[in-house]
């Protein structure tokens, strides 16, 4: 389900349970901006009214728990989605062979990602053996 910039999905996945599970994965937009600067219940009251919206009212009627983590909040990440539309090759470059950079964020084809995280981190490792061996 989307809805002005966030993205609301069953967070089980499909798992057998008893419960129900709804996440919401919000990035960009004018909203988010909005919500990232309010504290955990104020944000959690703005995601009920929006769903109290999308489900006729009945959002909070079922509703048991919720959990928020605003990573723009978090003092050593201030935030948590990266994506590049330019020119990154020159980060992946090392500097006069001592300075290495690596991360999803330098991945060619799954940045924001655990895997491009793992498979940058591998590139790299490898780059630099290669070029301390030469």
């Amino acid at each position: 389900l989307w809805e002005a910039g966030a993205l609301y999905f069953d967070a089980l996945f499909r798992k057998p349970s008893e419960r129900n599970v709804l996440a919401l994965f919000q990035v960009g937009g004018e909203g988010t901006y909005k919500q990232v600067a309010m504290d955990d219940e104020s944000i959690l009251q703005n995601v009920l009214e929006e769903l109290d919206k999308i489900f006729d009212g009945e959002a909070r009627k079922h509703y048991v728990k919720g959990i928020v983590q605003n990573w723009s909040s978090e003092p050593f990440i201030k935030g948590a989605y990266s994506y590049n539309d330019y020119n990154m090759a020159p980060l992946r470059e090392p500097i006069d062979s001592r300075i290495y950079f690596c991360g999803e964020y330098l991945s060619y084809d799954d940045q924001s990602t655990v895997h491009g995280a793992a498979i940058s981190g591998r590139n790299t490792a490898r780059r630099l053996v290669l070029d301390s061996a030469s």
